[in-house]
């Protein structure tokens, strides 16, 4: 091999197709916001009135009016007798609130209608109803709150058709004297939808149905408290339960890709139930994970994001070790009200260590203040594979094989060539088809109850899903599932109280295997006997049979248990206590058999094999609160402290025995089923965790804000003298806009604010009893046993602390409809907890011990969404986010002498690419060209060097939404600019070098035949020689551009509407199509750019038609 050889051969020649795309495809969202821009500007100053007039006669007011506006008024003069003349002076205002104006304390009313203001005579009252109305007059009072149960200071309440009105107190209370008990009550709030309520004595607590159109008024969930995305000096991002319900997914996690900034989600399979990571912001740790911490209801979830399965199955190929199976897919998406993504340090400095690689806030759904209601909801769909990598059929293998056997000057045989001397030469059978090619049915039902009063609101929810399988095999993925809430505030508004409870049954039967079966020569003989058994050899020559595969069974059960209680008193308008009570029950059966049926007679093996594990996690959390409010003018301060005390306790047994002689004893580990009992295994672990935290929020006039958090954290993860440390957090926002606004200097610009936070986080992501010595069992000398040293104790080891800092500017324009926000951050974690490798005479493996280690995340995070158009028959809105984050290993004293000096390089990403450099292939030899670094003459680990890294460039999605009279249309698509591990890094790591006995991909079609030869595959063999394969494993050629725009989701929905409805007493009823993972754009060298894995499940395009109606 001339590894010399100075040409190099392009072996991406369309490496810019896919950047091509996705630029094209910014360039058409540019286009579409322009479009957006002139759309929205038309709609929203088309209706705009200014007027200056002073005791102007009101018909005179009404033709200027229509000359800016259009719009006809219907009116007589007759009318318009005893009008008072109008004083008014307006600027830029819309029409309605112009005519209110014009309208107020005249005896006449107005209606619009299309185009038209129908004005009309106020009707006088006779003497006998004034008298009648005295006598019926009551006295109303009563509170006003938002969905959460939290107060609503300043809400308006007004009698309708009447000037009697009044705001609501800063507790959210409010009162009215002599109002007629016929009278309806409209209640209304900035960024609320406008309720109306029949009047009476004592109305109890009143609850608003959030505005999500004004976007700066939603209220967002921050753990401990909420408040108004407008005045929030933090960054949380959310998605709410309608986004959720588009997609046919049965993971919650999977409903997040694409939509949060910053946010990067990854699914490692196609299989039903399997993990998905998620990363928020980059890599913090150089050896512990980067999981976020999930909250689901105030309660930490058991597992988190963690490995839940003690034996490999089918999902466990190529993960790395990082499981395979979600715990996640216990949770219901449906049973889900909005997910909250929380970020920089004010966001999660409160949750303190837990809080450092981000927090994730799971939010179940309540009742709702209306009567009782019966939903159901069904849909049922298929999935099956998007896309398939392409494979030699038998003629081109045939001809690829005969070419190695020549290069290496050999003759084929029955030992190593039946394919070319045994087996059929004209047979072909498609085994990708054969193994992945099915239909799996989908089925998702839902059953809801719900209702309420304004005092007390419940909802229970029943939910049951079938995943099947696109394998050969009968395998299925059911879970059951059941949520209830219950909320209740008191009459008087001072004690409330919330109770939910989760629980669901998750069985995931899968098989043990892989799915390097799709790699047999296509012209191997059939793999099942005339009578349906399975067929292991051809005219006296054995072969490997995949279908046995599915005979090796695995089943994963799980018992998933959630309950939360909070409730509070408010002793005063200022002062609330509350306390939170959380329980988590989380419980796996896991089993794995390998029946005799399974077993190769020509492998000699007799007898079965099986695994037993269970896993049982219990946590529970007390975290009481006092929280005070007072308002002083325009001054208000808002502060809470309060305490968490978290007890976590894990157990875990795993079993495995072999020696069964038969396959219906293989559920049985008694002595009699099967005689060898090969390892037993129990862990047992307890975590404690206690913590005191404070707030304390300064708002001055709804424009600036400051906001203060601390918290000490105490942690049994860490040695006696070093487990409390303190975090905190310090952050302001001022919004610019209101004094613009008022001086008309920008009178575009609807809302603007910019802000700031700094803060500390930590991390005791490290695992239990780390900082004591360890021990592991083994068996010795004589079969006797014995424990053997894995790792020395270290009790002095301390805190991981990321420090954050974030900027970010939050625009508005038109009205807020269209919103920009702009967010730079820039984390830096140190003080890292390292494992180091000790020299063998110390007794012990390694050493966790902190070194001045620091990983450096910054980047940009954009957010654009736009209501084009918005009326009472059409709206279409757009949103778009895209994030550009840096990951970087900033200093790592003594790294050279460590033992992560070839994983690791200063000044470069921790998710680096340390090969050796491929070169292309030598067109004189056909061999790879590998750049020898070190001049020695050897293609291996030695030539290693800074190759790129695994981090996105940029990744993020864009989304639309259509909605027509009763039609709707959503549409999301992500994407990720990335380097991702291709065909050729799948065929390295399992031995599978070009020339020997397997069927290669479609890629080596375009080989290195002869001298001269520009060729993307090298040379192949059937007889490689080391050198070769050293080379092939140790460089950079199994990776490559992995970048992909996929249409992620579609959903079409129809509202039905009409008298039948009313006369079947049906209340609503949605009849809807959903797709999941339709297209995908990309030039990846495989199946599927996000898994990156050969032998793995790609992603399953899934289609769905479902019904929901609510009586």
């Amino acid at each position: 091999m001339n590894k010399n050889f100075t040409q190099k051969t392009d072996v991406l020649r369309k490496r810019k197709y896919i950047s091509t795309k996705i630029l094209l495809m910014m360039k058409l969202t540019t286009f579409l916001i322009l479009i957006s821009i002139m759309q929205v500007s038309a709609t929203s100053f088309a209706q705009k009135i200014s007027l200056s007039e002073k005791n102007t006669p009101i018909a005179k007011v009404f033709k200027k009016i229509t000359a800016q506006s259009g719009y006809a008024f219907f009116v007589s003069g007759e009318t318009l007798k005893g009008a008072k003349p109008v004083t008014i002076s307006v600027k830029n205002m819309e029409l309605s609130e112009v005519l209110a104006q014009i309208f107020k304390d005249q005896p006449v009313s107005f209606a619009l209608e299309d185009n038209i203001v129908v004005v009309s005579k106020k009707a006088e009252p006779t003497f006998i109803e004034k008298v009648m109305a005295r006598f019926q007059a009551i006295n109303v009072r009563g509170k006003v709150v938002d969905s959460a149960g939290n107060a609503l200071p300043g809400a308006s309440v007004k009698v309708k058709g009447k000037n009697q009105s009044t705001t609501t107190n800063a507790n959210g209370e409010f009162g009215l004297i002599g109002v007629d008990e016929t009278a309806t009550l409209l209640i209304s709030y900035v960024g609320y939808q406008v309720k109306e309520v029949q009047a009476k004595a004592d109305l109890g607590a009143i609850t608003l149905i959030s505005n999500t159109t004004d976007l700066q008024e939603v209220t967002v969930n921050k753990g401990y408290y909420t408040e108004k995305k407008r005045l929030s000096t933090g960054n949380v991002s959310k998605v709410t339960a309608a986004e959720i319900g588009n997609q046919p997914v049965n993971n919650p996690l999977i409903a997040l890709e694409g939509k949060i900034p910053g946010l990067l989600v990854n699914q490692t399979s196609g299989n039903s139930g399997a993990t998905v990571r998620l990363q928020l912001r980059g890599r913090n740790s150089i050896t512990n994970n980067s999981d976020p911490l999930y909250i689901i209801d105030g309660m930490p979830f058991g597992p988190n994001n963690g490995i839940i399965n003690s034996f490999t199955n089918i999902a466990s190929q190529g993960t790395e070790g990082k499981g395979s199976l979600s715990a996640f897919s216990s949770i219901n998406p449906q049973d889900i009200e909005s997910i909250e993504v929380l970020k920089d340090a004010d966001a999660t400095a409160i949750y303190g260590s837990r809080g450092a690689n981000g927090v994730i806030l799971i939010t179940t759904k309540r009742g709702k203040t209306d009567k009782t209601t019966f939903d159901v909801n069904l849909n049922s769909g298929f999935s099956e594979v998007n896309k398939m990598q392409p494979y030699l059929n038998t003629q081109q293998y045939l001809a690829f094989r005969k070419e190695a056997y020549n290069n290496a000057n050999l003759i084929p045989s029955e030992s190593d060539g039946q394919d070319l001397v045994v087996y059929d030469q004209d047979k072909y059978t498609n085994f990708q088809k054969l193994l992945i090619g099915g239909r799996a049915k989908t089925t998702d039902l839902q059953l809801t109850l719900a209702g309420g009063s304004g005092n007390t609101q419940f909802r229970i929810s029943g939910g049951f899903r079938h995943d099947g399988t696109v394998y050969p095999t009968e395998k299925k993925n059911e879970r059951a599932s059941f949520s209830s809430r219950l909320n209740h505030v008191s009459t008087d508004g001072k004690f409330f109280s919330n109770l939910a409870f989760n629980y669901s049954l998750n069985d995931n039967g899968l098989f043990v295997g892989t799915l390097d079966g799709i790699s047999l020569p296509p012209n191997t003989p059939d793999l099942k006997n005339s009578d349906g058994s399975l067929n292991w050899s051809y005219k006296g020559v054995g072969f490997v049979n995949p279908l046995a595969q599915f005979l090796k069974n695995y089943q994963l059960k799980t018992d998933n248990y959630l309950i939360n209680f909070d409730s509070g008193y408010s002793f005063t308008k200022d002062i609330t206590f509350k306390t939170s009570l959380g329980y988590n029950g989380y419980y796996t059966d896991e089993k794995t058999q390998n029946p005799i049926s399974s077993l190769d007679p020509n492998s000699g093996a007799t007898t079965g094999s099986a695994g037993f594990s269970n896993q049982n996690y219990k946590g529970m959390i007390v975290e009481p609160q006092l929280d005070y409010k007072k308002m002083f003018g325009k001054h208000k301060i808002s502060t809470l402290v309060g305490g968490s005390w978290q007890y976590q306790y894990q157990i875990a047994n795993t079993i495995r025995t072999s020696g069964y002689t038969n396959d219906a004893l293989l559920g049985s580990i008694n002595s009699g089923a099967s005689p060898n009992v090969n390892s037993r295994d129990n862990v047992s672990s307890k975590y404690k965790y206690a913590a005191v935290f404070a707030r304390l929020n300064y708002n001055f006039d709804d424009r600036l804000i400051i906001n203060l958090s601390g918290r000490r954290d105490g942690s049994s993860r860490f040695g006696p003298d070093q487990r409390f440390s303190n975090f905190g957090s310090i952050a302001g926002a001022y919004i610019f806009s209101d004094d613009l606004i008022k001086n008309d200097l920008l009178p575009f610009l609807s809302f603007g604010k910019i802000r700031a936070s700094y803060g500390i986080t930590g991390s005791d992501q490290i695992g239990n009893y780390r900082y004591l010595s360890t021990y592991s069992p083994v068996t010795s000398y004589q079969s006797m046993t014995s424990i053997n040293p894995t790792a020395l104790n270290n009790p002095d080891y301390r805190w991981e602390k990321n420090k954050k800092f974030e900027t970010s500017l939050e625009l508005g324009f038109l009205k807020d409809r269209i919103s920009l926000n702009v967010t730079y951050f820039d984390n830096r974690s140190g003080n890292q907890l390292v494992s180091y490798t000790l020299p063998q005479q110390t007794g012990f493996e390694n050493i966790l011990q902190n070194l001045d280690a620091i990983i450096a995340n910054n980047g940009y995070e954009f957010e654009l969404s736009s209501i084009i158009i918005k009326n009472n028959k059409f709206q279409w809105t757009t949103s778009f986010n895209i994030s550009f984050i840096k990951n970087e290993l900033v200093a790592f004293p003594g790294l050279e002498t460590s033992p992560y000096k070839t994983t690791y390089v200063v000044g470069k990403s921790t998710n680096l690419i340390y090969k050796a450099k491929y070169q292309g292939i030598d067109p004189n030899t056909g061999e790879m060209l590998v750049e020898d670094i070190n001049g020695d003459g050897e293609a291996d680990y030695k030539d290693a060097q800074y190759l790129g890294n695994l981090d996105p460039r940029y990744f993020g999605g864009i989304s639309t939404t259509l909605s027509y009279k009763n039609f709707s249309l959503y549409a999301f698509a992500e994407f990720k600019k990335q380097i991702g591990k291709n065909y050729y890094f799948t065929t390295s790591t399992s031995s599978q070098y070009p020339g020997i006995m397997f069927n290669p991909s479609t890629l080596f079609l375009d080989r290195w035949h002869k001298i001269g030869d520009q060729a993307l595959a090298p040379r192949i063999n059937a007889d490689y020689p080391l050198p070769t394969i050293i080379a092939y494993q140790n460089s950079n050629i199994g990776y490559s551009d992995a970048s992909y725009l996929r249409l992620k989701n579609v959903s079409l929905s129809y509202d039905f509407s009409g008298s039948l409805l009313k006369k079947w007493k049906i209340n609503s009823l949605r009849f809807y199509l959903q797709g999941q993972n339709l297209l995908t754009i990309t030039h990846y060298k495989g199946a599927d750019p996000e898994v990156q894995y050969a032998y793995q499940l790609p992603l399953l395009r899934t289609l769905t038609a479902g019904l929901q109606i609510k009586l």
